[in-house]
């Protein structure tokens, strides 16, 4: 139980599949990488990359530059899959978060097209 405590927020992406209900992404931010979204949210770089984790999943840390231009940890989100409707799904969570403070100015990111897309879509939707 003491890991759940230690977690700020943590936001799930899951949908059903054929009747069944299946996770793709889990969103997660400790204490500290929320404070740090809040005060240097201004510029994100969303770098996603393959993990060794037996399951597979792609890694995507949420990155910051504070006041002395050094990096810190602004969240991380956990992937099954980073298609169109998962990275629609992480922008609109980071919408969320961040769009009531109205400091997210760029998102710097490697991802394909997809993210393209869904960078579009989450516009739409707010």
């Amino acid at each position: 139980m003491r890991f759940l405590q230690s977690l700020a927020l943590t936001r799930v992406f899951e949908r059903e599949v054929e009747g069944e209900l299946h996770r793709f992404a889990v969103l997660t931010f400790t204490a500290k990488e929320l404070d740090n979204l809040k005060k240097y949210g201004d510029v994100l770089f969303i770098d996603g990359t393959m993990s060794q984790l037996r399951l597979r999943w792609e890694i995507l840390p949420i990155t910051g530059v504070d006041q002395h231009r050094e990096l810190v940890s602004c969240g991380i989100m956990y992937a099954s899959v980073t298609n169109e409707e998962v990275l629609t799904w992480l922008l609109a969570e980071l919408w969320r978060i961040l769009g009531p403070l109205d400091i997210l100015r760029s998102i710097i990111t490697d991802e394909d097209a997809a993210f393209t897309a869904a960078f579009e879509s989450m516009v739409k939707g707010i």
